[in-house]
């Protein structure tokens, strides 16, 4: 994967376990031995949560979980996997979460083509962090693709909003083509 550009790897914090139909600490992957493994082969070990697996619907309480996986899982980089369309979640999450980390890369991903409830409180916040990239998904929940390269429906719907274009990523599909001068997520190795 080092030959398609991949320098990070994102493990969910949370599994879904089919024997009781919840959502349950990714015992196998949030580990030390795990991240060393991922390491150990020159990729970086992220770590992504997404409230809705526990019907989070207090920004504070998920900044606070995300905080607690970084320091299960010893790691620098955190996505958020917010797909609620409530421009002040999103933006009390980023806010409570720097409170705890203010520093360190973090992304937030989402569907594609969501720019039309982004208020200018929420752009302030995107913008105002420069270690914070937007990663919208270039595929619907079906994984049918959503634009075609160069992307430019899929980013300037953020961009159109004031998001600046150098924290508009996109999040491809890897097992879609992708060009060569990609920029930003892949879901996932086992697509690639």
């Amino acid at each position: 994967m080092h030959d398609r550009g991949v320098t990070d790897f994102y493990v969910p914090a949370l599994k879904f376990d089919i024997t009781t139909g919840k959502w349950v600490k990714n015992i196998n992957e949030i580990t030390a031995a795990y991240r060393a493994g991922v390491n150990s082969q020159g990729f970086g070990y992220r770590i992504y949560r997404d409230p809705s697996w526990e019907s989070i619907t207090d920004p504070v309480a998920l900044a606070r979980k995300a905080v607690t996986d970084m320091e299960v899982g010893g790691v620098a980089g955190y996505m958020f996997d917010i797909e609620y369309h409530d421009p002040d979640f999103v933006r009390r999450t980023i806010i409570e979460y720097r409170r705890w980390r203010p520093s360190g890369p973090i992304a937030w991903t989402l569907e594609p083509h969501q720019g039309g409830w982004f208020t200018p409180e929420l752009v302030q916040t995107i913008n105002s962090d420069v270690n914070l990239v937007v990663v919208p998904q270039n595929f619907y929940y079906d994984m049918r693709e959503y634009d075609k390269p160069p992307y430019d429906n899929l980013r300037n719907d953020l961009i159109n909003q004031g998001v600046k274009s150098s924290r508009v990523k996109v999040f491809y599909d890897g097992a879609k083509f992708m060009p060569s001068d990609w920029d930003g997520c892949i879901l996932s190795e086992e697509r690639i």
